[in-house]
């Protein structure tokens, strides 16, 4: 008697390694936007306090920030190569979140007063920079261009920070202010 001997899966192994694939698949679409918002938070928080550091050091001891703007921090090689391409006599400093960075000092009086400007941050990665940032800086402003915007300091509580992030639509801008 011969028998046949059936090469290949049977039904429950199939479906039992679609299964698989498909919570694997599903994880992956769950857990790797989180792991990419970490990431991107993680080096704007990086950058933002690398700049103040900075112009911090680049002024020493004298700190007035007279002159201070985005082509000087670039000259001075302060601004990291992701945030201007690598182009270092550039005045153009953008997020890797995609917005616009502005870098200046405050006029006369308070000339002692350099801010980093962030446009247009997404609200998922807003409140989260602000926060983890906030302690490195005197006070922060977050809104939209000409809105009314909320004062944050390092002192501000965490919700209040969620709700000035979010308050302003999906990509509301942040004004970090650094006063020696």
């Amino acid at each position: 008697m011969n028998v046949i001997r059936s090469r290949g899966f049977t039904l429950v192994e199939t479906l039992l390694t679609i299964g698989i694939i498909g919570v694997l698949a599903i994880a992956a679409f769950v857990i790797y936007p989180r792991v990419q918002l970490s990431n991107r938070v993680n080096t704007e928080q990086t950058n933002i306090v690398a700049i103040a550091v900075g112009i911090r050091e680049m002024f020493g001891v004298k700190r007035d920030f007279t002159g201070i703007n985005n082509t000087a921090v670039n000259v001075a090689r302060i601004t990291p190569v992701t945030m201007n391409g690598g182009n270092f006599d550039s005045a153009i400093i953008t997020s890797p979140v995609g917005g616009n960075v502005t870098i200046g000092s405050m006029p006369a009086p308070d000339q002692d007063t350099f801010f980093i400007y962030y446009q247009e941050i997404p609200s998922a990665e807003c409140s989260r920079i602000v926060q983890n940032v906030a302690g490195q800086f005197d006070f922060i402003h977050v809104g939209l261009g000409n809105a009314v915007q909320t004062v944050l300091t390092s002192t501000s509580p965490p919700a209040a920070i969620l709700d000035a992030c979010n308050r302003n639509g999906d990509t509301p801008s942040a004004v970090w202010f650094y006063t020696d």
